[in-house]
């Protein structure tokens, strides 16, 4: 055997597996680069790993590392946290997707050309609740009246006019929503933030008793987390409804009325190193549990967009060039024979219809 084939041979060994613990502490998948494994799970931790993945669904996957290595007890409400994240995130997506069409030209469905109007100018988008026709109509029988002819010309402008308002005031709403879904967003955040910030505390303090705190645990969750925030090495933000001018840390801060100053005034050496343990657990964790997670969602959605897009490109002319070659193959027939195919139609609707009428009688 050569080397290559050796090389090979080794590779489709390899497999993807649940993660094993690592020196750092952290899990691993099997056959990845990370520090090589001590000793094979115990059958506890391999129960937990089961559970978190059948829990969390492959979406969430890339936070079994990072849970697995936590008490139980604390998974429970990250997850109920990572998950509702996840659905905001989702319907941010499904609204920012939703609005741009107040920003793009109407096009047949079947050509994929932009709609004109009466003057050539492509058609502005107004959406479904704004389409009503003009309630102002004349009966029946005056529709032929010349005078009253003269009126439905003007209410066709004034009432296109007003759709066309009403569909600005619809892409104003649309935008609104999208912001305060993002500010839900956030605030899940500093929620998640801080409960995993206390988890730690307690689990930290619970396990080493430290000796010289002065904060009580909510406060040492709090300055951890202001820390953390203060130095993410991901642009994490740009999801979330920060004010202009303002950061994550100091909009956490407003948001839990949380002043950084009287901290520092009091702190001890013990705090401080008892709260940078738990900063650094934060700044690795939260964009792992947060906008690595979203990113991916992100990508996920630009491919569907890439597939409906070209789906969208080609199926009008996949559509024409099988309506052309029914025409050809109908020229083929004989008269005779296409009046067997039309009875056929015929007699096969009607055989639907008679169905549909027996089952609602």
């Amino acid at each position: 055997m050569t080397r290559n084939e050796g090389n090979a041979t080794r590779n489709k060994r390899r497999r993807t597996g649940p993660p094993t613990r690592v020196r750092d502490g952290g899990f691993a998948t099997v056959g990845g680069l990370a520090a090589a494994p001590t000793p094979a799970m115990t059958p506890d931790e391999d129960h937990k790993i089961s559970v978190l993945t059948s829990t969390l669904g492959p979406r969430l996957a890339p936070m079994i590392g990072i849970l697995a290595s936590q008490p139980t007890e604390l998974n429970k409400p990250l997850i109920s946290k990572s998950k509702e994240m996840l659905k905001t995130i989702a319907s941010i997506q499904q609204q920012i997707e939703s609005s741009r069409r107040f920003d793009t030209q109407v096009v047949n469905p079947e050509t994929n050309q932009p709609l004109l109007n009466l003057d050539g100018n492509p058609k502005p988008f107004i959406p479904s609740s704004c389409r009503a026709k003009c309630p102002v109509q004349a009966t029946g029988h005056h529709n032929d009246d010349p005078e009253i002819l003269v009126v439905p010309k003007n209410e066709d402008i004034e009432w296109e006019a007003c759709r066309l308002r009403m569909a600005g005031f619809a892409k104003s709403v649309a935008k609104l929503e999208i912001k305060n879904r993002r500010k839900q967003l956030t605030v899940l955040v500093y929620e998640l933030a801080t409960t995993f910030a206390l988890g730690l505390v307690i689990t930290k303090q619970t396990r080493t008793s430290p000796i010289g705190l002065t904060f009580d645990q909510k406060e040492l969750a709090a300055k951890a987390i202001y820390d953390a925030f203060g130095n993410l090495p991901t642009n994490l933000a740009s999801f979330l409804a920060i004010p202009a001018g303002d950061t994550i840390q100091s909009d956490f801060a407003k948001h839990m009325k949380f002043i950084n100053a009287d901290v520092e005034d009091k702190i001890s050496k013990s705090d401080s190193q008892f709260i940078k343990s738990i900063t650094n657990e934060l700044h690795r964790s939260i964009p792992a549990m947060t906008i690595k997670i979203w990113q991916r969602e992100e990508q996920l959605g630009r491919d569907r967009k890439v597939e409906s897009e070209l789906q969208n490109a080609f199926k009008p002319k996949a559509q024409a060039q099988a309506n052309c070659d029914v025409e050809e193959a109908l020229k083929l027939l004989t008269p005779q024979t296409r009046d067997c195919i039309s009875e056929a139609a015929r007699q096969s609707a009607r055989a639907k219809a008679n169905k549909i009428f027996q089952q609602q009688a």
